[in-house]
């Protein structure tokens, strides 16, 4: 068996400079991560602003609808009140 190989400064400057790259890489690729985490999040945000604009839309549309509703049912019973006004006065009328 060969004697072990004694470990030159030269062995541990590569091993130093191979963990450097290493974790220079790893700051980098964390870094694009967090950018992109970023950019969603932020999409993200503005999606749920433009949600929350369609649902206060929604809601003030259905409420000027049923007003509206309401609107109609009113000018309806009115009718059918001279409607039958006009049928009792038209059956008086003719008896």
């Amino acid at each position: 068996m060969a004697p072990p190989q004694p470990i030159t400064q030269n062995c541990v400057n590569h091993f130093h400079q191979e963990i450097r790259t290493e974790i220079t890489s790893s700051k980098d690729d964390l870094k694009d991560y967090n950018q992109e985490v970023l950019k969603e999040v932020s999409g993200v945000g503005e999606r749920v602003d433009d949600l929350e604009h369609t649902v206060d839309k929604q809601a003030e549309d259905q409420e000027m609808f049923w007003r509206h509703m309401v609107t109609l049912e009113e000018q309806h019973n009115e009718l059918q009140l001279k409607k039958e006004d006009l049928e009792t006065r038209s059956h008086q009328h003719n008896v």
